[in-house]
Order: structure tokens, then sequence, then C-alpha cells
């Protein structure tokens, strides 16, 4: 399986990457890639809406 197609299929399975992250994953290596992702499936995503709080 190439960077590519283990970029796309985790997207597929968790959540779009943006573009430019998407580049800076390209970067590393294929074992920096690999824990890059399993490190981002354990984390939640965070979205804000309307600015901070309080």
């Amino acid at each position: 399986m190439t960077k590519e197609e283990l970029i796309k299929s985790f997207e597929r399975n968790n959540w779009e990457l943006h573009e430019i992250y998407k580049a800076k994953l390209l970067a590393l290596n294929y074992g920096e890639l690999v824990d890059k992702l399993i490190h981002l499936k354990s984390q939640t995503a965070i979205v804000m809406f309307g600015g901070t709080n309080g």
C-alpha cells in the first residue's frame, strides 16, 4: 500500500484531511506516517463554531 493509498483509506474510515496536512503527511517516511495516522485516529475531532467561549 502506498502512502497515498494509506491516507485515502484513513480518510474513508475517519475524516477528510486538509490538502496542506496531506502534503505534510506525505513528506514523512512510511513508518512515521503510520504512527501519525494511528495517533490521529486516537484523537477526538474538535470543531469550533462561532469563535471562542467566554
